[in-house]
């Protein structure tokens, strides 16, 4: 699934492949980008995404919520320059 975003836009709607229909949005907010969406299914996350100074490493951390209870993640990657 390929989403496009306009940043400080408005809220895009789209369904997944499941069927569940989800409202989100991304905004900057100060030198993260931040993506919010809420499903039909009561569902929601929130995506921030910033780029360290050096542009080396990027860091995304995720909140989700349900019915069930919320959880958190954070991935980290690491710029890999590769020589030939």
């Amino acid at each position: 699934m390929k989403l496009t975003y306009t940043i400080d836009g408005p809220a895009i709607t789209y369904t997944t492949p499941a069927g569940v229909r989800n409202r989100a949005r991304a905004a900057w907010v100060d030198a993260a980008v931040v993506t919010q969406r809420v499903g039909d299914d009561g569902i929601s996350v929130r995506v921030e995404s910033s780029l360290s100074p050096d542009g080396k490493t990027l860091v995304r951390m995720l909140h989700g919520e349900a019915a069930q209870g919320s959880a958190d993640w954070t991935y980290v990657y690491d710029r890999v320059v590769r020589k030939e």
